[in-house]
């Protein structure tokens, strides 16, 4: 049976954990993953869509578990940059 993972209160903690530790003896079944999103200069944009497009962007994002703006951010950068 695997260990179970330790409730850490600051970020050294983790880093040492991580660091020190093999996690192959941890039971990560229950680890969820998690985007972090640094974000370039970013330039206002005002754009009139249909709400039905909106609609649709707004229920991808949600069970994609981004952000409405961060999931049009990408479906332009990859319209744009393929």
């Amino acid at each position: 049976m695997k260990k179970k993972l330790p409730t850490l209160e600051r970020d050294a903690e983790a880093e040492t954990f991580v660091s020190t530790l093999d996690l192959t003896e941890y039971d990560l079944s229950a680890m969820v993953p998690v985007q972090f999103t640094v974000r370039p200069s970013a330039v206002p944009l005002s754009v009139d869509l249909p709400k039905h497009l909106v609609d649709e962007a707004r229920t991808k994002a949600t069970d994609s578990g981004v952000p409405l703006q961060d999931f049009i951010q990408t479906a332009i950068a990859r319209a744009v940059l393929e």
